[in-house]
């Protein structure tokens, strides 16, 4: 006696096949949970111009991908998509760099792409925007620096002529202190150290900064 019937059974024979079209195994994804760090400099690829970024770091998830989650800064009243990223695991040790937005508080939030037309979004959170990385370069007057080239801390070089607060150059470190001290970067000088070659550390004298007689 036939208990079932032609359309209980799937076309090759196997009943215990489901109907329909093929679901996603990887299930819905969590929803990432990030979190705002101190913003940094970034430095430059190439070039001298360094770039600060916010930092938004997310946690990991160990759930199968890959998933696309997106990074949003809210922009007036509305949230607005900075970046996208494609990862094996939502949120698994990913990191944004967001270099786009102003040097002030701005609030994020993450959301992970369901499918086409759904995502599911992270609380939003608040943190530091971009800071201002624009290197400014020392000058000679602040190292106190005469008669040599000196390097700018930009990535580039300077060169130095006579002193401009009419000391005379002092040839031992080509700078506009007098003998036994040096630049403390600031335009200033400060009591150099002595080098043992020319006095022993205990017959230095900090104030006069020279050798005790």
């Amino acid at each position: 006696m036939d208990s079932g019937s032609e359309d209980d059974a799937s076309p090759d024979g196997d009943s215990s096949l489901p109907d329909g079209p093929p679901t996603d195994e990887r299930g819905p994804p969590p929803v990432p949970v990030c979190t705002g760090e101190n913003a940094m400099c970034i430095p430059p690829e190439a070039g001298i111009v360094w770039t600060g970024a916010a930092i938004i770091k997310c946690q990991g998830e160990n759930y199968v991908g890959p998933w696309t989650i997106i990074l949003e800064r809210l922009i007036g009243t509305t949230f607005q998509v900075i970046q996208k990223a494609v990862v094996e695991e939502p949120g698994f040790g990913w990191t944004f760099y967001d270099t786009s937005g102003p040097p002030a508080m701005l609030t994020y939030r993450v959301c992970v792409l369901v499918n086409d037309a759904t995502a599911e979004c992270d609380v939003p959170f608040t943190t530091l925007g971009p800071s201002d990385c624009n290197c400014e370069p020392t000058s000679c007057w602040l190292q106190t620096a005469c008669n040599t080239m000196i390097d700018d801390q930009c990535m580039g070089t300077i060169q130095c002529g006579a002193c401009s607060n009419g000391m005379p150059c002092n040839p031992e470190n080509n700078t506009c202190c007098a003998k036994g001290f040096m630049s403390d970067g600031w335009g200033g000088c400060v009591c150099a150290p002595p080098t043992p070659q020319a006095c022993p550390i205990w017959d230095w004298d900090t104030v006069t900064c020279s050798c005790m007689p």
